[in-house]
């Protein structure tokens, strides 16, 4: 806020406190507003030279310092390090913020477990009973501990990786927003990997080929078949939502990250029906409206609501025009519950491309060095019954 705007505010504040309590209680109220503008634009100053995330322009440069070495041949591959060879690495910070960064995008790592990495990925103690309940110690139980059931769910690192170019001249101008969109590009590659795994992994619906597996490729999951006739997505009913609903315990659902996923098209279609009355199928009213407008404790924004839980739009579910008979299309459940992701914060590496082509650029007429990102992650379902996948009727 510059000083003109705090004037403006300042004057607004004075005009309505006039006509409400006396002129001098109001000026002395509108000194103390005007000494909190004051400390705001001072804040925002000390802001300055950060991205969202909050890395320095210290570490950004340094960062950037690295991406030049390399632009310019002098090292071929970085890794995360404060100090390595010739003083080049990613500091931690910026892998620190990368990770913050990849915890925001899309609709599942907002809403997932991010777990501690192991040196062989991910290892989590689970609860294998459908309802925990826990036992009483003593002679009519047993020990006690004899009657509780755990499993141990391990999922093997993978190496992710994605291509980002930088052209020779952009990062002498710009330091932190450029490092800033490097670190974007990273974050977003990472988080959508993990959405489409997580989602469609192993399904006849995954786009491209995971070693890992994911909600409607899991054969543990519960699936919710439409009635017989039911054979396209356009069939499903707000009935329906409720009894995917009703198949999930209630401890999965208390532990937040609760929702539908769903694709955007299958979404617009759904909530476009109307009964022979033209009464909308599944109804949006105004408090839904209200809701829409603010991202939930997660930092999600729904694409709408329905059976009381929020729904949320992924570009790797089935599309309206993907509709056939024993089709899975829909997602019910915990995110929180029964999704976990991680990777590896000591294996992040930058390499130069070893191919001069990515796309439909050239590296070397288009004055543009391409680098491979390489991270260890890992991925995939630790509670299959927090979910349930509805899916079209065979006929």
């Amino acid at each position: 806020m510059n000083e003109e705007q705090t004037k403006e505010l300042e004057s607004k504040f004075l005009e309505i406190m006039d006509g409400a309590i006396d002129s001098k209680v109001a000026k002395s109220v509108s000194a103390e507003v005007q000494k909190a503008v004051v400390k705001m634009n001072a804040e925002n100053l000390a802001n300055q030279g950060k991205d969202a995330s909050g890395i320095s322009s210290e570490s950004a440069k340094k960062f950037s310092d690295s991406l030049k070495a390399m632009t310019d041949g002098s090292i071929k591959s970085i890794n995360v390090a404060e100090d390595t060879e010739g003083g080049f690495g990613i500091p931690t910070e910026i892998w620190g913020s990368i990770i913050r960064l990849t915890e925001t995008f899309g609709v599942i790592t907002p809403l997932a477990q991010r777990y501690p990495f192991t040196a062989k990925g991910l290892e989590i103690v689970r609860n294998a009973q459908g309802v925990f309940l826990g036992v009483f110690v003593g002679d009519k139980e047993g020990t006690g501990e004899e009657n509780i059931t755990f499993g141990l769910k391990s999922i093997s690192k993978e190496t992710w990786q994605t291509i980002f170019g930088i052209s020779r001249s952009a990062l002498k101008f710009s330091v932190v927003d450029y490092v800033n969109f490097i670190m974007s590009l990273i974050a977003e590659g990472i988080a959508g990997r993990i959405e489409h795994d997580l989602l469609v992994a192993g399904s006849s619906a995954e786009s491209v080929t995971s070693p890992f597996v994911g909600i409607m490729g899991d054969s543990d999951v519960p699936q919710f078949v439409l009635t017989t006739g039911n054979v396209d997505f356009a069939d499903f009913t707000i009935d329906d939502a409720n009894l995917m609903v009703a198949q999930i315990k209630k401890s999965a659902l208390a532990r937040g990250g609760v929702g539908f996923w769903i694709s955007r098209t299958v979404w617009a279609t759904l909530k476009n029906l109307k009964d022979g009355s033209g009464q909308f199928l599944i109804r949006q009213d105004a408090t839904t409206a209200q809701l829409l407008m603010a991202q939930n404790d997660e930092g999600v924004s729904p694409a709408g609501f329905m059976a009381g839980y929020p729904v949320f739009t992924s570009d790797f579910m089935p599309e309206i025009s993907d509709s056939a008979v024993s089709t899975q299309f829909i997602i019910f459940g915990s995110a929180t519950a029964g999704l976990a992701w991680g990777t590896d914060m000591t294996s992040p590496e930058i390499l130069e491309s070893d191919t001069a082509i990515v796309g439909n650029m050239n590296g070397f007429t288009d004055r543009v060095k391409f680098f491979r990102a390489n991270i260890d992650s890992a991925h995939g379902v630790v509670e299959p019954l927090a979910f349930v996948v509805g899916v079209t009727a065979a006929s």
